[in-house]
């Protein structure tokens, strides 16, 4: 691996170029309109958005449903029913 240092020296060039003084009274007299900002956001953006919204959603029903089930008004004749018929559904398609 050959190590050759800094890359050589180029000449300075100048930022801005150099004005005459009657044209900068112009310049600054166009810097007074400032430029707008202009910000696009994409499907893809817009789709973790609602997908962070839903989250937050899901997170609370299933919040919900452990402090149901824990004080124990979760699990009723009709939602045990439910599972097992879904249950048995399940078992019969295999």
């Amino acid at each position: 691996m050959d190590v050759n240092g800094p890359s050589p020296i180029r000449p300075s060039t100048p930022i801005q170029p150099t004005q005459q003084a009657g044209s900068i009274q112009d310049a600054a007299a166009s810097d007074a309109v400032a430029p707008k900002d202009d910000v696009e956001i994409s499907q893809a953006a817009r789709m973790m958005e609602e997908l962070d919204q839903a989250s937050d959603l899901h997170q609370a029903r299933l919040d919900r449903i452990k402090e149901d089930i824990k004080s124990g008004v979760y699990e009723t004749p009709e939602k045990l029913e439910s599972a097992l018929w879904n249950l048995l559904k399940e078992i019969e398609t295999e």
